[in-house]
């Protein structure tokens, strides 16, 4: 048997975290391990329970530029891995059908829009589309940062709204894209909900 050491999708370079709030940070190792995450200057441990998950959660931090390196490793086979290129400011969830799902690409003036895109401090998460009729312990998907080769494929709602305050706050803006265009309200509503 392998020893493991499993993050989430959502937790990959280049991603931000929320500012001024506890911020839980999670996976899965092997049953009983110690896991310690070391970031910006924290350092906590958990213990894996007997399906290997694990949680702890990082103190509430003030919005940052500067790009930090998370490190997580486990007691059991003396693993390690490291999250790059991490910024601390706000994050959004852009979800909903066509109307959040439209990206930049399809926007009027998106070719000059796109062009001036570039901004280090504006990132998506986009979530692939993968249907479940329960909900699931975790996502695939990748981060982007705004320029001229990856705004086009931003969702446009998400892009124009993060853009503004991006702008006004000064800080870091993500938004964790999981629209669907085409998709009806009763896909993402819970089938407890649809049979009451």
């Amino acid at each position: 048997l392998f020893a493991e050491l499993k993050m989430p999708g959502i937790f990959k370079d280049d991603m931000i975290l929320q500012r001024d709030k506890s911020v839980p940070v999670w996976g899965w190792s092997d049953a009983g391990a110690t896991v310690t995450v070391e970031f910006a200057g924290q350092k906590k441990t958990a213990k894996a329970d007997k399906d290997g998950r694990w949680m702890i959660k990082l103190s509430a931090m003030k919005a940052s530029c500067d790009p930090q390196v998370m490190t997580i490793t486990s007691s059991i086979g003396n693993l390690k891995s490291q999250i790059s290129k991490i910024l601390i400011g706000d994050v959004w969830v852009c979800s909903g059908q066509s109307n959040m799902g439209m990206n930049v690409g399809g926007c009027q003036n998106a070719k000059e829009d796109i062009a001036k895109s570039s901004n280090s401090l504006v990132r998506q998460f986009e979530v692939n589309h993968r249907p479940s009729i329960n909900p699931e312990a975790d996502c695939n998907g990748k981060w982007e940062i705004a320029g001229t080769n990856t705004t086009g494929g931003f969702t446009a709602t998400g892009y124009f709204f993060a853009r503004e305050i991006q702008k006004e706050l000064k800080i870091p803006i993500a938004f964790i894209n999981t629209s669907w265009g085409g998709t009806p309200a009763e896909a993402w509503t819970s089938k407890e909900a649809l049979v009451a």
